[in-house]
């Protein structure tokens, strides 16, 4: 095994480095029994020859940090080696791939000046000078939230973290321009670096490498909107401050809610010109790959594609592992394989394909080393390997996450109205007609095929928002808290029934039907109108309307789905109620305003009807 020596500028502890780092790596690399190599150089030019970044699918770089390490911290110096390990051991380097997979070599540690981009100069003086203590002490405590410490290589070598990233973002764009098919890039560094805040260092992180690395591309190649993804477990805080008040950088943070540090509520969506451009949606413990699978399709994918991104950047933690020891998310292998490569293709179809992972959390060896290794293989198009690690009977039921996703729509809705370029209205909410309605609504043809089909036909509805209820026995004013509501409207499923009497007086048909028709003409359902009245026999008509949707038939319904045998299109129906201003007979019609005959399309795959946020309550 050869360790090359560290060149570096002159930094003030600089004259411990070199021998005290070599001695940590060579101590690790036998510990471990693997071949690690970190070279950079302030004299070769880092990056691989056009040709080469034109035929490599995959370009990483390591920076592991060998000489950052405190004995029985969870964010050790083994991390890196043992993802180098699984790598060589599943024949994912260039040794075995050749141009396919390349691994930067001399690259340069970031300048003090990349490092101010994001950080404050007094704060990267301020730790320079600390390595003097830190050499003498051996450990310090810089921050005592994580906690975070430092030795006297901490400064250093983080800013070798730091340089791997710009590495490879300058390696990608180079690629990009010559190239349809960029290579994804992983760095495979340590410090991590998506706690660390604007000021200081913070939980683990001391320089913060995606925030950096976003910067760089903005300033160095002109990429100027740049969009984050951050699936650590924990809320990457630090890039949040960092781009708060930013429109042109998107941040997007999926982590455990009530986890450290205790950030990224729903309502931190950006500040001043930023609003809108800040996204963190909480996921409650012992969501899995179920709840991520979701989250990306409903929310990270239309982000996206409303942003329209330059280059895509992901703080790639793993530490939602089921196995991980600092938190209690049920991600797995075969998660962390979907994401990457759905990040992969979200950036062909968005950016030309550039896309820089960058290492933060991940503190099972077996799991982080597991799972960057089948990051790996989703980068190349390669079939998954999760099965052979991930041990499902571990797993135990997701708790229900649709709620908490379709709060964060609603809320970023709320929030966002009248932000049409940049506001993240997620999933299948496409709000982007030309005129804002300040209550959209479902067209007749969504909520029978995308809802009331798939409830009959026994299929799955994402998001399964729209509960069952036993319509008839409830008064229209007791479906608070039982129906999705919002506003004056209630939606439910019922089955059915033939009794349409309720505790203080009965559902009454005004012989009114409509038909409802696909895109495509087809007829695939009915909309019976129904008014509320009290008493019994004839009764007293009030301003409680109803609209039953029915199918028409399961196999005319224009959908591709294939009905489950134990389906009956004629049991369940749609129910919506709403109040009407006035007595109900005399404004019933297509000219009310809660009727006027206008469908705006606002949802592909779910609805939501909408006034404000505190009007909107799930059924319990």
């Amino acid at each position: 095994m050869v360790l090359q020596t560290f060149r570096l500028p002159s930094f003030a502890g600089c004259r411990y480095f070199q021998r005290h780092s070599i001695l940590q790596r060579q101590f690790c690399a036998k510990s471990i029994g693997i071949s690690l190599s970190c070279s950079y150089s302030l004299d070769k030019d880092p990056n691989p020859p056009i040709e080469k970044l034109i035929d490599a699918r995959v370009i990483y770089s390591v920076a592991p940090a060998m000489g950052h390490n405190q004995e029985a911290h969870p964010e050790s110096h083994l991390r890196v080696p043992a993802i180098v390990s699984a790598l060589e051991k599943t024949e994912l380097t260039s040794k075995f791939r050749g141009s396919e997979i390349i691994e930067l070599q001399n690259f340069k540690p970031a300048s003090v000046d990349d490092i101010a981009n994001v950080h404050a100069k007094a704060y990267v003086a301020g730790l320079e000078k600390a390595m003097d203590q830190a050499s003498e002490q051996g450990i310090i405590y810089i921050d005592g939230s994580g906690p975070t410490y430092a030795t006297a290589t901490t400064f250093q070598e983080s800013l070798m973290a730091a340089g791997a990233g710009l590495a490879l973002v300058d390696s990608v764009v180079a690629a990009s321009k010559n190239s349809q098919n960029s290579p994804t890039g992983f760095a495979l560094i340590r410090p991590p670096g998506h706690h660390a805040i604007p000021k200081g260092p913070m939980g683990f992180c001391v320089f913060g490498n995606v925030a950096i690395a976003a910067r760089h591309a903005q300033r160095v190649h002109g990429l100027k909107r740049v969009f984050i993804i951050d699936f650590d477990v924990h809320h990457g805080n630090g890039t949040n401050d960092a781009f708060y008040d930013d429109p042109d950088v998107f941040f997007l943070s999926t982590h455990q809610d009530g986890s450290y540090p205790g950030t990224g509520k729903i309502d931190e969506l950006g500040h001043g010109d930023g609003e809108g451009t800040t996204l963190n949606l909480p996921l409650p413990g012992g969501s899995g790959d179920i709840a991520m699978r979701t989250v990306f399709d409903e929310v990270i994918v239309p982000s996206a594609q409303r942003f329209k991104p330059d280059i895509i950047l992901v703080s790639a933690g793993y530490d939602g592992h089921v196995l991980d020891p600092l938190a209690s998310l049920q991600f797995t292998t075969g998660t962390y394989y979907m994401l990457a490569s759905d990040i992969k293709q979200l950036a062909k179809d968005l950016c030309g394909g550039r896309c820089v992972f960058f290492l933060e959390g991940g503190y099972n060896l077996d799991s982080l080393s597991y799972s960057v290794a089948d990051s790996f293989r989703a980068f190349l198009g390669e079939k998954s390997l999760a099965s052979e690690f991930d041990n499902p009977a571990i797993l135990y039921e997701e708790p229900s996450t649709k709620h908490a996703i379709v709060r964060s729509y609603l809320h970023v809705f709320d929030q966002q109205r009248d932000w049409h370029y940049k506001a993240p209205i997620c999933g299948a909410i496409s709000f982007y007609s030309s005129k804002l309605c300040s209550r959209p609504r479902p067209t007749d043809e969504e909520l029978v095929l995308h809802f009331l089909h798939r409830k009959a036909s026994l299929l799955p509805c994402h998001p399964d928002i729209i509960p069952d209820l036993a319509l008839y026995p409830h008064d229209p004013w007791q479906l608070e808290g039982k129906a999705l509501s919002s506003g004056n409207q209630w939606y439910y499923f019922s089955q059915v029934m033939e009794n349409q009497v309720t505790e203080s007086g009965f559902w009454k048909p005004l012989n009114i039907e409509e038909p409802i028709f696909s895109s495509t003409g087809k007829k695939v359902g009915l909309k019976k109108y129904l008014v509320y009245c009290l008493g019994s026999d004839q009764g007293v008509e009030t301003n409680w309307m109803m609209q039953e949707y029915h199918l028409f038939s399961c196999k005319s319904s224009g959908t591709s789905y294939k009905r489950n045998k134990k389906s009956d299109c004629r049991k369940w129906i749609l129910c919506r109620v709403y109040q009407k201003e006035g007595s109900c007979i005399q404004n019933f019609g297509h000219s009310t305003d809660d009727d006027d005959g206008t469908e705006l399309s606002c949802l592909d795959e779910m609805f939501l009807s909408m006034d404000d946020l505190d009007d909107i309550s799930f059924p319990h």
